[in-house]
């Protein structure tokens, strides 16, 4: 019988979780599964493609699942495909995603992705599988490859299924689930915690030290810091030199923003606790600290001290990140060379197309006036690919290919670039010189209009594919002069919310374009910008980000303060700098996760939104 017969006469038989039927709905370890999806009414409706991929999870507490592609094959209106179920003694279940063949639409269910889990011969779910299956929800979304918003009240709702089915299982995962109802934002969620860390506390007289650290953690999560140093002094006495004491200088450390504090709490760490695991975890801060001060000899003795405690790979990452922050504060080059050099073979993952290391070299040479080897390293540096390169690369290639006299590859080079949307003004402005040298200023501006044309069409086109419509979540929140900011006032405007936080990286590198995207439309009365402040760390936040936005100049953004992080859940953050424009009717039209490093990329995106608004709006 044909599969999809099969499907759609035995699909009361089975479990369905929106639109995807699976066959057994309650398979055994190392089970083949066959999986029907049903896109009609849902985002991938209209894709001429769809691809699948299953995430295996397990009762281990590792990182997250790894997702393998699965091939569909498309039967009348549905996907179908199989996949087996691992048969490892502590596979527990698999969920489905469903992308479009760029990877940029998602089905995730909602947030709560299409699972499957291994069924006991009795038919429940096998122990673990909910709870397990809520912590693999949760690390997924958070990929740096394929991010995704899951659902936190859905996962909420798995650790309360598990503790009905199986209430030995509490003790094991009551952290998962108090990070979970925090994260959710649920209604009461504070009086839930509360409730639960009482519960904890009574449960014996003599408590555990990881139980005390998680009342500790929880209590201050909510702020209540009197509570959570009862605790701690509690924990101080039981070991006063234990894992607990290094967690305290890490918090220091993380909070601290004057660079001779951060180290000399650093110092006392290490006299305190020498062999602390978390030690060398602490290596990327004082470095940047180090940096920052332009201390070259106690930067390379931390390095000695630290770099062969940390793994390979992450040693390459974090040497790559310290060697980066050095050539930006102009320190000590021929070292920074060195540590480039030492890691220059592995690639960045998340940027498979550029060469990051070998740019930064190029970079050094250019500082150190060595022009012909910077210009070796940029362009071995860019992608051939030029839909997928970089706008920085792109323009330190230029400019040392003209510096070097190449004009005719500095040209075709840089047309290209322009026709592809991944130039930026100085490469218009070197396209503008060679024109002129070559036809005088007649022309000039159709000349690189011309060339702007295609990429800006391809823009629009693909910005308006993407635009949505997602009533926004109302909010009401204090800015950091006090006024309320309410999203319902504003109705009628453009608007266009910017989520960060102070100790963001990549938050503040987009402040410069956002603050020149703020000054273009200043004049524009219905336009609106939203630099909501979430998920900051620490106590006294108002004080930290008028300290911070008035010492790095930006006391003209409107600063609202989502101080419990109840609005970042609200609009489903799975990272931060977040940005969303919002429509005159009040609906989310387009949203953006992450910094690519371009303000100028980001301001052409966010530009081509508000123009695809406004001419909409004519």
């Amino acid at each position: 019988m044909h599969l999809l017969v099969v499907f759609i006469m035995q699909s009361f038989l089975f479990t369905s979780l929106g639109q995807v039927v699976f066959l057994p709905a309650k398979p055994q370890a190392g089970e083949t599964v066959s999986f029907s999806y049903d896109p009609k009414g849902r985002n991938l409706d209209s894709a001429s493609v769809v691809k699948s991929y299953a995430f295996f999870f397990d009762s281990s507490l590792g990182p997250q699942p790894s997702g393998v592609s699965i091939s569909l094959k498309k039967e009348g209106n549905y996907w179908q495909g199989t996949f087996e179920m691992s048969a490892e003694e502590n596979a527990l279940g698999a969920f489905i995603l469903f992308k479009d063949i760029s990877g940029k639409i998602i089905d995730s269910n909602g947030g709560k992705g299409f699972v499957v889990f291994l069924h006991t011969t009795n038919g429940k779910p096998l122990p673990q599988s909910r709870a397990r299956f809520s912590n693999a929800l949760n690390l997924s979304s958070k990929s740096k490859t394929s991010k995704w918003y899951s659902d936190k009240l859905y996962q909420v709702s798995l650790f309360e299924q598990e503790f009905t089915d199986y209430p030995n299982l509490k003790p094991m995962y009551i952290g998962f689930y108090l990070n979970a109802l925090f994260e959710s934002k649920k209604e009461n969620y504070r009086t839930a915690i509360i409730n639960e860390l009482d519960q904890l506390i009574i449960s014996s007289a003599n408590l555990k030290i990881s139980t005390l650290m998680l009342i500790v953690g929880t209590y201050k999560r909510l702020e209540e810091y009197e509570k959570a140093e009862i605790y701690a002094k509690q924990i101080r006495q039981l070991e006063p030199d234990g894992m607990f004491a290094a967690t305290e200088y890490v918090e220091k450390i993380a909070m601290e923003q004057d660079n001779d504090k951060k180290i000399s709490y650093f110092k006392e760490f290490e006299d305190r606790l020498p062999n602390s695991m978390l030690l060398p975890t602490m290596m990327p801060r004082i470095a940047y600290a180090y940096i920052e001060k332009q201390d070259a000899t106690n930067l390379k003795l931390l390095i000695e001290r630290y770099e062969k405690k940390l793994p390979y790979l992450q040693s390459a990452q974090v040497m790559s990140s310290i060697a980066k922050k050095m050539v930006e504060e102009n320190l000590d080059l021929d070292l920074a060379k060195s540590y480039f050099l030492k890691f220059k073979d592995i690639k960045n993952e998340t940027e498979p197309t550029n060469d990051s290391n070998e740019f930064m070299l190029g970079l050094i040479y250019e500082k150190q006036g060595k022009i012909n080897n910077a210009y070796v390293c940029f362009k071995n540096a860019i992608t051939p690919i030029s839909e997928k390169s970089n706008l920085e690369m792109n323009e330190h290639y230029i400019l040392s290919a003209i510096q070097l006299g190449k004009k005719e590859e500095a040209k075709i080079a840089g047309e290209q670039y322009v026709r592809v949307g991944k130039s930026t003004e100085k490469i218009r402005e070197v396209l503008r010189e060679l024109y002129t040298e070559s036809n005088g200023t007649t022309g000039v501006d159709l000349y690189i209009s011309q060339l702007e044309k295609i990429a800006k069409a391809n823009r629009k086109a693909t910005l308006t594919k993407q635009m949505i419509s997602e009533p926004a979540p109302q909010f009401n929140l204090k800015d950091i002069q006090g006024n309320t900011v309410s999203l319902k006032d504003l109705k009628g405007k453009i608007i266009i919310i910017d989520f960060w936080a102070t100790w963001c990286g990549p938050c503040v590198k987009s402040f410069p374009g956002m603050q020149r995207m703020q000054k273009k439309y200043s004049n524009n009365p219905n336009i609106k910008f939203l630099f909501v402040n979430t998920w900051e760390l620490g106590e006294n936040i108002t004080t930290k980000v008028i300290e911070f936005v008035t010492k790095k100049g930006y006391k003209d953004f409107v600063v609202p303060l989502d101080t419990d992080g109840g609005v970042a859940t609200e609009y489903k953050l799975t990272g931060i700098p977040a940005k969303f424009v919002i429509d005159t009717n009040g609906n989310i039209c387009y949203k953006s996760m992450g910094y690519e490093g371009s303000s100028e990329a980001l301001g052409d995106e966010l530009n081509a939104v508000i123009d695809i608004l406004t001419e909409t709006s004519r």
